[in-house]
């Protein structure tokens, strides 16, 4: 079998479909992340291959909460139950990277459910309990 993004594609739908009902028997559910494969080595791999406990939060969320309680009453206190209406969308703090340093923050569309990274500038302005 030659791996090219056709069979990596295909890969990860089988791992979509199948790996949840392994891990919900043990009470463990699966964020696969990005995958990337190589056709020259033959391989297909998840560098975000994560398993987790069914209901935890993800890091990006439990670092989000860290980062907030560092930041509560002082004049970049966040709030994170704060909905920003932006261009007709409306955005809520979700989680923070700290390996990021230029897009520190993941905002989710809640409308959508799709994710965003954010500045702190913008999220300043955006979520700012001041504000």
């Amino acid at each position: 079998m030659k791996m090219n993004k056709e069979k990596a594609i295909e890969i990860r739908k089988i791992l979509e479909k199948e790996l949840p009902a392994i891990l919900e028997k043990h009470g463990l559910e699966v964020k696969l992340g990005g995958s990337q494969y190589d056709d020259m080595y033959n391989f297909v791999k998840y560098p975000k291959f994560t398993i987790i406990p069914i209901g935890q939060r993800s890091m990006i969320e439990q670092d989000l909460d860290y980062h907030l309680s560092l930041t509560n009453g002082t004049d970049r206190e966040l709030d994170r139950n704060k909905v920003y209406n932006l261009n007709g969308s409306n955005y809520q703090l979700f989680g923070y990277k700290y390996s990021s340093p230029k897009f520190p923050y993941i905002c989710i569309n809640v409308d959508t459910n799709e994710q965003y990274k954010f500045t702190r500038k913008a999220v300043q302005e955006m979520f700012s309990v001041n504000s």
